[in-house]
């Protein structure tokens, strides 16, 4: 599978526009995410959607998805 420029262009754009909307969650996105998450970290994360009742998911890191977002931090 190969690298789409015009996608990767889009995608930039994209969360330069999320950064600039939600200033507090990038914060705390690159404050957590970003800064050396350790392995067997729980991840939780709740949506609410208008008129329904909020749904949570989790999941704890491995070692690969610590290394996935060392990889992303490169990217910002």
């Amino acid at each position: 599978m190969g690298l789409n420029p015009a996608l990767i262009i889009r995608l930039l754009s994209e969360v330069k526009e999320f950064r600039r909307n939600h200033p507090k969650m990038t914060r705390f996105i690159d404050d957590e995410f970003f800064t050396d998450l350790p392995e067997g970290s729980v991840v939780e994360i709740t949506v609410t959607r208008p008129g329904e009742k909020p749904v949570t998911g989790n999941f704890k890191t491995l070692k690969s998805d610590c290394q996935l977002l060392k990889d992303m931090k490169e990217l910002k």
